[in-house]
């Protein structure tokens, strides 16, 4: 299987329809989650990253949703809000901090020193409810940029400082970083030397926060789904130098998703999640285990497996849907809907945790214009497929799950994890 465990987030806005058709069914009862774990970080096993582009309308209902599971008898202390990034270009921008305003314009978000009013009021009502709300900022940069920023003491200094006085300046209770970009973009053949200034980096800034009575939360993938002997799991991805950034943060938000990419598969199969959780004990001690937290995806992909067309046509390869779509659009429609057959009920796979099913579209050759069949696969994960994984974080003492993204899920999500 060819795999490509990243969550690639900054490219994620979701998708508004749903082309895909399916046939109603169930999966098996899950046994209830245990109570909150008295050792997690925040004695709540639930949060999420909250994104930008839902803006007020789509927001107000999963802010609504967050509320209501806050408090002494909720599961949810803390979000991260979706809503920073850091701009910088080789010789060029350093721009730090900048905030995702929906206008798309670099230079205007990047001169903000404040959120928008919708962010600032979603930030109000969190906090009235006693939830944490930490900024995430991910990375816009070229080639080697940040990279650069993270190994220079000033430049590194400069970063450090800008994106405490936002926390700060705007009574937030701390940052979760979420520099996916670099690493990435940069390339395995240049960790090595990243990693000394990245570490830096993020020692620096916990400190700078912890001063300040702010909290500091690291966002990284969860590692490659094989290993050899004494492999340890963020030797995937060495960069992010897991072991010796544990002590300095106060989070570690693990992306357990996206072990499927390129081929069709599960999302995040549970035995890889469990084997993830495991190797994270034991790399970084069982007294850092409530500061580990497991990604769930709210989210499915649809793969094209076979085609029938040399030239298919505009149904892209692999398109990503959220959770709530995928059923939504589906649950209803049973044989064949337009142009979409299904071939395969959708059903719970034991094995990963998740739910799959194929259909074969109508297609078109977009040369010849002649009719022929493009066969299709879909795995999601689902509130049963949640449940699961909070099931493994408190197996292990971690701190939680959490979602990507706040708002693509079903409601029985929130109803089963309170189950």
């Amino acid at each position: 299987m060819t795999v490509r465990p990243r969550a690639a987030r900054w490219l994620a806005a979701p998708t508004l329809a749903l082309a895909v058709a399916l046939v109603a069914g169930s999966g098996p009862a899950g046994a209830a989650l245990p109570d909150p774990l008295p050792g997690t970080a925040t004695s709540k096993f639930f949060t999420g990253w909250f994104p930008y582009w839902y803006g007020t309308l789509g927001g107000a209902t999963e802010i609504s949703r967050l509320v209501a599971h806050s408090g002494p008898e909720g599961y949810v202390g803390e979000v991260m809000v979706f809503t920073m990034y850091s701009r910088y270009r080789t010789g060029g921008i350093q721009d730090p901090v900048c905030v995702h305003d929906g206008s798309d314009v670099k230079a205007t978000e990047c001169a903000r020193t404040a959120p928008t009013a919708t962010q600032a009021a979603q930030r109000d009502t969190l906090h009235a409810a006693g939830i944490k709300v930490f900024p995430s900022f991910t990375d816009d940069g070229s080639r080697l940029a940040l990279s650069g920023v993270m190994a220079d003491p000033v430049k590194r200094a400069a970063l450090v400082t800008a994106q405490r006085d936002y926390v700060v300046n705007n009574g937030y209770d701390g940052i979760d970083l979420d520099y996916e970009g670099f690493a990435f973009r940069d390339g395995s053949s240049t960790w090595d030397a990243t990693r000394p200034g990245w570490i830096l980096y993020v020692k620096a800034l916990s400190a700078a926060l912890h001063a300040q009575g702010k909290l500091l939360s690291v966002t990284v993938p969860a590692g490659y789904p094989t290993v050899g002997a004494g492999y340890k799991r963020s030797s995937g991805y060495t960069v992010y130098a897991w072991a010796d950034i544990i002590d300095s943060i106060d989070r570690l938000r693990l992306m357990t998703y996206d072990y499927s990419y390129d081929t069709a598969g599960p999302i995040g199969p549970s035995a890889w999640v469990d084997e993830v959780a495991s190797d994270a004990v034991e790399e970084l001690g069982r007294a850092n285990a409530p500061k580990v937290w497991l990604g769930i995806a709210a989210y499915g992909y649809d793969w094209r497996t076979a085609s029938a067309c040399q030239n298919p046509s505009a149904s892209r390869k692999r398109t990503r849907y959220p959770a709530d779509a995928i059923r939504v659009y589906n649950e209803a429609v049973a044989g064949t809907n337009g142009r979409r057959l299904v071939t395969d009920s959708y059903r719970w796979d034991t094995t990963s945790g998740e739910y799959t099913y194929q259909y074969i579209y109508a297609d078109v050759d977009t040369k010849t214009q002649q009719a022929c069949s493009t066969t299709r696969e879909v795995w999601f994960q689902d509130a049963l497929s949640h449940e699961r994984r909070a099931l493994i974080a408190a197996k292990y003492g971690l701190g939680g799950v959490a979602m990507w993204a706040l708002g693509d899920e079903r409601d029985d999500t929130w109803t089963r994890l309170t189950a």
